[in-house]
């Protein structure tokens, strides 16, 4: 893990908030294992769909990831919350 080994053993990787395509976080979670460490996927469900979710908990199983912190964001200004 580098220069963190020392004051680390765990790294929290954001979800995007920019609102464009980026590098799931979870498959960044996986390569920070690789390295050494624990990689925490933050997983947001503000713009997520059910499907999205169920797709990204597959693959964190298929890659050993099993650390997450599920953030849902600020309440709407408009509209409610999707409930399932």
């Amino acid at each position: 893990m580098g220069v963190l080994s020392p004051v680390a053993d765990s790294l929290l990787i954001p979800d995007t908030h920019i609102g464009r395509a980026t590098v799931s976080r979870v498959a960044v979670a996986h390569h920070v294992q690789t390295m050494g460490a624990r990689g925490i996927a933050c997983m947001n469900s503000r713009d997520r769909y059910l499907l999205g979710f169920r797709r990204d908990l597959l693959t964190a199983a298929v890659r050993g990831v099993d650390r997450f912190l599920f953030v849902y964001g600020d309440k709407p200004t408009a509209g409610g919350r999707a409930h399932q």
